[in-house]
């Protein structure tokens, strides 16, 4: 495993704000485990470094390790909006999920 490199089973597309934003959950990885992280979810933080304004090839670094080592991920969930009064029906949601990298 020495010199191996792992991740999460995280594939992030960049968004129209210049975001992070979960485009697929790898089945059988540790996100997919995990059960929390949903496609839409923007990735604000790995290990408490924030990413905004990187390039996906510098977050992907961040996120990647030693097999079997564990990374933090902080999130963002965008509110959700009701379509008949087009109105937020719930602020953002934010949270953390820790993940073994695989």
């Amino acid at each position: 495993k020495e010199g191996m490199k792992a991740g999460v089973g995280l594939f992030f597309v960049e968004n129209e704000e210049g975001l992070c934003e979960v485009d697929e959950i790898i089945c059988g990885s540790s996100a997919d485990a995990d059960g929390s992280i949903q496609v839409g979810d923007t990735l604000q933080a790995v290990d408490g470094e924030g990413v905004e304004g990187r390039d996906l090839t510098k977050v992907r670094e961040l996120i990647i390790g030693t097999p079997d080592s564990l990374v933090t991920l902080s999130f963002e969930r965008p509110r959700q909006y009701q379509p008949v009064t087009h109105k937020s029906v719930a602020a953002p949601h934010r949270y953390d999920v820790t993940l073994v990298r695989s």
